[in-house]
Formats: C-alpha cells, sequence, structure tokens
C-alpha cells in the first residue's frame, strides 16, 4: 500500500477538522432552534390563561424580566394570546427573543415604536415561516374569505386598557415604506378617513 506524503496528511486532517467544526456548529445551531421554538410555545399564553382579562402587563414585564412589554395581543380564534413589546427602534426584536437573548426565528411580535397608544394607528410586525410553526403563520388563514368572515374579532391591550377591534381589510404588502399601512400622520379627519377607504381598497 503506497504511504501517504505528509502533504496528504495534511490536507486530510484540514478537510476533516473542517467536517467536525462545520458538524459542531449546525449541531449547536439546531440545538438553539429547538429551544427558542420552546420559548415560542411558552410564550403564547394560551394554554395558560383563558381570557386576556385575566393577565396584567406588569405581571408579564416580572414574569419574562422585559420592561419591553406593553401590550398583549388576543386572537381567539387563532389561539393567540401573546405579549407584544416595544423598544426605540424597529430593529432589536428582528433577532431578539422575548427574554433579550439573541435568536435565529425572532418570534417575539412588536409594536413599531413611532407609535403608542395615543396613536390613531399602530402596527405590530411579526415573523412568519415556512419552516418553523410561528404564531403569526396562522393569520395566513385570513386569506380564506370564509374564515375572515366569522373570525373578525381582534382583542389588544395596551398599558391594561382593553380594546375590541374588527378585521376590515386583509392585503398582501411588500417591505416598501410607500405602502398605506405605512401611513401614520394625518392632517384632518378627512385624510384619516381617506387612509381608512384605501386601506379597504387594498384587501384581497
Amino acid at each position: 500500500m503506497k504511504k501517504l506524503k505528509t502533504k496528504d496528511l495534511i490536507i486530510i486532517t484540514i478537510l476533516l477538522l473542517i467536517v467536525l467544526v462545520t458538524g459542531f456548529m449546525l449541531l449547536k445551531k439546531n440545538l438553539k432552534i429547538k429551544e427558542e421554538l420552546k420559548e415560542v410555545k411558552e410564550t403564547n399564553l394560551i394554554d395558560v390563561y383563558k381570557d386576556i382579562n385575566d393577565i396584567s402587563i406588569s405581571s408579564l414585564k416580572e414574569k419574562y424580566n422585559n420592561d419591553d412589554i406593553v401590550a398583549l395581543l388576543e386572537i381567539k380564534s387563532l389561539d393567540i394570546l401573546m405579549p407584544i413589546v416595544k423598544t426605540n427602534d424597529n430593529d432589536y426584536y428582528l433577532n431578539h427573543s422575548l427574554y433579550k437573548n439573541e435568536s435565529f426565528i425572532s418570534s417575539v411580535p412588536f409594536i413599531d415604536y413611532r407609535q403608542d397608544e395615543t396613536s390613531k394607528q399602530i402596527n405590530i410586525y411579526g415573523h412568519n415561516s415556512s419552516i418553523y410553526n410561528l404564531p403569526f403563520k396562522k393569520l395566513e388563514k385570513y386569506l380564506d374569505h370564509a374564515f375572515y368572515e366569522n373570525n373578525k374579532d381582534i382583542y389588544f391591550k395596551y398599558n391594561d386598557t382593553l380594546e375590541h377591534y374588527e378585521i376590515f381589510s386583509v392585503a398582501i404588502v411588500n417591505k416598501s415604506s410607500k405602502e398605506e399601512h405605512m401611513k401614520f400622520t394625518y392632517e384632518s379627519d378627512e385624510e384619516y378617513k381617506e387612509h381608512f377607504k384605501r386601506l379597504k381598497k387594498m384587501s384581497i
């Protein structure tokens, strides 16, 4: 049998190290994702509380050790009852969890930092995924007209003030800031009404 040259042994050793390191990194990432998916399940409080009225925002801040929690979202028809966060930008929660850990999945819904409970419009952003089972993926059910007609109610508690909303428009939009849903300020009540008319017109 032909003896391997030193150069060949070095190349084989390097390749083996690359395979081992890559395998370790993939295993580490998979374990992290598994941990995050468990957290996602825990942050949907539907299995713990029967109703949004049973929960206070202050108790959630304490539970998750996170003062960024400002609201609760409940969509009963989708079994969603989740804390909503808000910070001083729209970037932080793109890659952080409710526990403020760095996150691959980044599933915690957050309010646009430019808005508060007095705003005429409150944008809530949340992740969807074709790979992972995230809560906001359920929103795709509203693409079905029959489901929409029978499940229009949304409950939103902001700083312990509970509001009841009804869905009036369902649309698929892109990342452009020119989209109608990104309009936040209005010069008059008439302009605000026109905004709603355009959102209604966008609806599928």
